[in-house]
Parts: structure tokens; sequence; C-alpha cells
């Protein structure tokens, strides 16, 4: 087991909510939160060649985008933001 025990709360707990969004909402925001996620990973992708900044630490060592991030806690935080306030 690894040490970074906070990183994979921070993992786990944004998908422990997604029970309480309820099938409609899923289905609503799907487009606009795949839409929003693939533009965060390409921002990634080309911060890296443009060094923008860099990711230490990285979850994934060999992928340029921080895949944790994008695809794990920034999507649930978006399904709630996008249900509270539409």
């Amino acid at each position: 087991m690894r040490g970074n025990w906070k990183m994979d709360l921070l993992l786990v707990l944004p998908w422990l909510t997604v029970e309480k969004l309820g099938k409609n909402t899923l289905l609503r925001f799907l487009p606009t939160i795949i839409f929003s996620d693939l533009v965060i990973a390409l921002i990634s992708e080309l911060s890296q060649k443009l060094k923008w900044w860099k990711v230490r630490n990285p979850l994934f060592p060999n992928l340029a985008t921080d895949v944790s991030f994008v695809f794990w806690p920034f999507t649930i935080i978006n399904f709630w933001i996008f249900k509270l306030t539409f």
C-alpha cells in the first residue's frame, strides 16, 4: 500500500456521492461533462509540451495528463455543480 492515503481518499470520496445524483442528472449532463473532461485533458497535455506546469508525484507517471484528477474528482464535482445550478 502506498503511503499517500490522502490522494487515494481524494479519488474515492467523490465517487461515493454518485448514487445521490440520480440517473436523470447523470444522463442530462453527461455530454457536457465528457466535453469538459476532454478540454481539461487537452489543456493538461498542452501544459507539458508548453511547460505551463508540471504535476509532481502523479499516480500514472507515464501519462502527461494527470488522469487521476481529470477523470475522477473533477468529473463528479462537475456533475454536482451542474445539478445544483441548473
